[in-house]
């Protein structure tokens, strides 16, 4: 029994220690690769790319405000000439009914059946 566990005791005293140098050498290897040329290189290069998504992504939020803008000035135009052909066919039918009228109390004139009251005597009776 006491040979298997110096037997083990031999292995963990190598085995133990390898990975802490492989993490220690990395480690040690990552701080100095901080500082290389290349690395920072790479890390411009990232930056930038990142900056040029930014852009990017402004530019076609800038650009879909412009055309959501020119949607809205589209229907914009569209309602007010619906507004101003719905007011000029309101304004013309106002001309006929005014002209009907007319023309009905000329025909009562006529008839000899034509309303006694005017507007201030329908004004009291409709309060």
């Amino acid at each position: 029994m006491t040979v298997i566990l110096g037997a083990l005791w031999n292995v963990a005293k190598i085995a133990i220690p390898v990975p802490l140098v492989v993490i220690a050498l990395a480690f040690g290897w990552w701080q100095i690769d901080k500082t290389s040329a290349v690395r920072r290189a790479v890390d411009d290069a990232l930056t930038e790319a990142v900056a040029g998504a930014k852009i990017a992504a402004l530019e076609a939020r800038i650009v879909e405000n412009e055309r959501q803008l020119a949607a809205g000035r589209k229907a914009a135009e569209g309602f007010a000439e619906l507004l101003r052909q719905a007011q000029l066919r309101e304004a013309q039918q106002a001309a006929i009914d005014a002209e009907e009228d007319a023309d009905y109390e000329a025909e009562l004139a006529a008839a000899g059946r034509s309303c006694g009251l005017s507007t201030d005597d329908l004004d009291w009776l409709r309060r």
